[in-house]
């Protein structure tokens, strides 16, 4: 591709602006209107489907009749010849500014809470927009979020994810979407709607408020695709201590792994951002599929509902695994370590009191101490989830079945200036304890005739250095339901004891 080249005998190229997996956006003039336009070139395999190119030309004429000043607009769709090369071309008006991701650059510690309010508003209003035509972006990202001079926010490149599903027009020949920002029903090519979009949102929402991704981008493809499917993200407010608490808890909603359990759509994001109360979720609307035709990820991974209370198993994690390690060649060992990727933490002064109960996502700010003669560590604690397990993975065939199974899943922040020993991050999670509807406590795994046994909650076993954050587990049993989550522990100075009780519901 070169400048002075015409496309369909109306556009001609001046100078590229910029080059993805999906195609070239180019600076260019319109010849018939006497006007500058951004042209986004997307080469097209010579095999694409007809009834898909046919099916994306459609959605982004709808995009082009959104008229909305959060969206991008598209002025023309087309198709242009080029030697052997067959080019579709979208020409878009030229703007001025640039993309949310350099913008993130310049703020690792996170965006100022009312620049994020603002932006986040935006681009959800903008969103609405487009979900009301029925129309899902499927590959939200800050890359696509396009910041104009103005302050104003732009969403850009609706509905091409879509052809790059049908048509497979990546770079690898892939699927489409962002790795980094893609729900788990889109990772498994199931059924996608507005709330996909919404977990995308939640990622770019979580990276405003603290300077990073939420998942450990170091370990490769397979422990970012795991980390989507299958792990709790460390809270907001354990990486940023000035994180409101309604927004954190939003963040954590927008990142369930089941779509149900995310706000229904758009509009209600906004009020809660406004600091409204949580949402009852209505039932899903109904959702469009994403084409079949992609690429190896959601062939291999099986395509079981995503995790959500009562639906994690062993043989579920085991088959997610090697899925993934199917896909992308990783060793066991690599993938086993990656859950323990840490973040920055700004930390607080503020101690929670004991006695507190806090929601599920809420963090508890407690000293913890190994023993009497042990250093004081200062720690973040934080429920993020209690998932009632299948008794089937952990009850072996020669015994009778006793009680049901919960894994606790929580996040453990190291506020302090010493690193903690596995022993003491051990420490931490043993004091953890599953509440019953009486108040009764839950018997743990060491309490039990199945510990040794192969289960669905594993026990990360690393050290935790300063201002860092990874997340625990704890294995409860109980004949009852498992109601609430209680963590207990005499934590001070030998002349200054405290006794922490704080409990999630």
């Amino acid at each position: 591709m070169q400048g002075g080249l015409e496309l369909a005998g109306r556009y001609r190229l001046e100078e590229p602006l910029g080059r993805g997996g999906m195609g070239e956006v180019w600076r260019g003039v319109d010849l018939r209107l006497r006007r500058p336009v951004a042209v986004k070139i997307l080469p097209l395999a010579m095999a694409a489907d007809p009834a898909s190119v046919a099916r994306f030309r459609r959605e982004a004429e709808i995009a082009a009749t959104l008229n909305h000043p959060g969206i991008t607009t598209v002025f023309d769709i087309d198709e242009h010849q080029y030697g052997d090369e067959r080019l579709l071309f979208l020409v878009m008006e030229l703007m001025q500014g640039r993309d949310l991701q350099r913008t993130l650059g310049e703020h690792p510690g996170g965006m100022p809470i009312e620049r994020v309010k603002d932006l986040a508003v935006q681009i959800l209003d903008a969103m609405s927009a487009a979900h009301g035509r029925g129309i899902v972006h499927r590959d939200l990202k800050p890359a696509n979020l396009f910041l104009l001079e103005s302050g104003r926010v732009k969403v850009c490149d609706f509905g091409i994810a879509r052809l790059a599903d049908a048509t497979k027009i990546t770079a690898t020949g892939g699927s489409a979407g962002t790795p980094m920002y893609m729900a788990a029903e889109q990772i498994q090519g199931r059924t996608v709607d507005q709330r996909t979009d919404l977990y995308a949102f939640g990622c770019v929402l979580y990276e405003m408020l603290t300077g990073a991704p939420w998942v450990d981008t170091g370990a490769g493809l397979a422990a970012i695709l795991y980390q989507h499917l299958e792990q709790i993200p460390a809270p907001p407010r354990s990486l940023r201590a000035d994180v409101p608490e309604h927004l954190n808890a939003l963040v954590l909603e927008l990142l369930a792994k089941r779509p149900d359990d995310r706000p229904h759509d758009a509009t209600a994001v906004i009020a809660r951002l406004n600091g409204a109360g949580a949402e009852t979720l209505p039932q899903a609307p109904s959702p469009e599929t994403v084409p079949t035709s992609p690429s190896p990820v959601p062939e291999t991974l099986p395509a079981t509902p995503a995790p959500g209370p009562g639906t994690p198993s062993y043989t579920r994690i085991a088959a997610v695994t090697l899925a993934i390690l199917a896909v992308c060649g990783l060793g066991l060992y690599a993938l086993t370590r990656f859950g323990s990727g840490t973040r920055q933490n700004n930390g607080s002064s503020d101690e929670t009191p004991s006695g507190t109960t806090l929601k599920l996502g809420d963090l508890a700010f407690v000293l913890h101490q190994t023993g009497t003669t042990s250093p004081v560590d200062r720690i973040a604690v934080g429920v993020n989830a209690i998932d009632k397990l299948p008794i089937t993975d952990f009850e072996p065939t020669d015994r009778r079945k006793i009680q049901v199974p919960y894994c606790i899943r929580f996040s453990l922040t190291n506020r302090g200036d010493r690193t903690m020993s596995v022993g003491d991050v051990n420490d931490v999670t043993n004091h953890l304890s599953g509440i019953l509807p009486d108040g009764a406590v839950a018997k743990n795994w060491a309490s039990t005739t199945l510990a040794g046994y192969p289960n669905a909650c594993p026990r990360p076993a690393n050290s935790l250095a300063p201002r860092t954050s990874q997340l625990e587990t704890e294995l409860v049993f109980s004949n009852s339901t498992v109601v609430a989550a209680r963590w207990q522990t005499f934590s001070g100075t030998a002349d200054q004891p405290k006794e922490y009780t704080i409990s999630w519901k």
